[in-house]
């Protein structure tokens, strides 16, 4: 089968090889798929940044040294199951996540998944668009649901014009209808299109704080800003929750033990531990009721990787970026 394999040994401007390998085999337990569609997450390019982040090293360490097709996510057909799978069968159109960490394996022709890994493909998206929202969307759906929103809340969504920050923007709009987003200047308009009632341009203030008011949610989904920045702008009893890269979740775990143990009226938190299949199961019904859709800035075709990876790396799509494997 035809796959895009990562490794160090390769030289190319990303290590990257279109090449064969065999077709994986299934366990009792496991389900073959046909790749239609896969997506580039952080986990697929970071490694690729310079200089070089403590998430790459950590997703370099846990990936391995072999050989691998890059790739989290993904949506196809059924073509194989074991005969201890229940939920699904041969012909099945689904989407999901491989498994691991840091999951791989996605950019080839077929792939092995486990059952809580995945969900049917609703019929009122396509593959590219399925392709795209698992990651992403398991990372915005926790940080909505750690926020635990009122109606009464008013909202500030920093990083929203992103995967995550749009996902995050349409779930916090089926919950209030305060919403303060920040993003570039070329975003705005797409962010009010998703649901933003306001949206303040990143380059128009030096600090936080230059935005005169506070909020009850805040959530983060790229860190540029400080923790203390941060507190200013929220309420009393208010709450913080990062959804990024690793030192941002590292020092929001800090500070949420820091006001723990201070008894501070603020609570900071992480979404990073979660139940992959409660959360594609939700996931599922906002997609079927039509509130969760991608906005796709780009589709390339596996042949085409270097240059997908080139315009994810230097023009920071908006969205998310699908490539295609049929």
């Amino acid at each position: 089968m035809k796959a895009v394999m990562y490794h160090k040994k390769f030289r190319n401007k990303y290590h990257l090889e279109v090449t064969k390998i065999d077709k994986p085999d299934i366990t009792s337990e496991q389900i073959l798929i046909k790749v239609y569609s896969s997506s580039l997450n952080i986990n697929d390019y970071e490694r690729f940044t310079r200089p070089s982040s403590l998430l790459s090293k950590l997703i370099r360490v846990n990936q391995g040294r072999d050989a691998y097709p890059l790739g989290g996510e993904i949506s196809g057909k059924v073509v194989a199951v074991g005969n201890r799978v229940n939920q699904f069968q041969v012909g099945d159109s689904v989407m999901g996540v491989l498994s691991g960490v840091f999951p791989k394996g996605g950019w080839s022709e077929y792939v092995v998944c486990n059952e809580q890994n995945l969900i049917k493909k609703p019929t009122n998206i396509s593959y590219s668009q399925a392709s795209v929202i698992p990651l992403s969307g398991i990372a915005a759906l926790a940080g909505i649901n750690k926020l635990n929103i009122q109606p009464e809340d008013e909202i500030l969504i920093i990083g929203a014009s992103g995967g995550v920050g749009l996902f995050a923007l349409q779930l916090a709009k089926t919950k209030t209808s305060h919403i303060t987003a920040i993003c570039s200047q070329k975003n705005i308009e797409l962010v009010k299109s998703f649901g933003a009632d306001c949206v303040y341009d990143y380059n128009s203030f030096s600090n936080l704080s230059d935005i005169d008011r506070k909020f009850d949610k805040i959530i983060g989904i790229n860190g540029c800003y400080t923790m203390k920045q941060i507190y200013k702008l929220l309420k009393v009893r208010g709450r913080y929750v990062a959804v990024g890269n690793v030192k941002q979740l590292l020092i929001a775990l800090m500070y949420s033990l820091s006001s723990f143990i201070k008894k501070k009226k603020v609570n900071v938190s992480s979404a990073i531990f979660v139940d992959i299949a409660k959360q594609l199961d939700e996931l599922e019904k906002y997609i079927k009721k039509g509130i969760l859709i991608p906005h796709l800035d780009g589709v390339y075709t596996i042949d085409e990787i270097e240059q997908a990876l080139d315009y994810v790396i230097n023009s920071h799509p908006q969205g998310k970026v699908a490539v295609l494997l049929d």
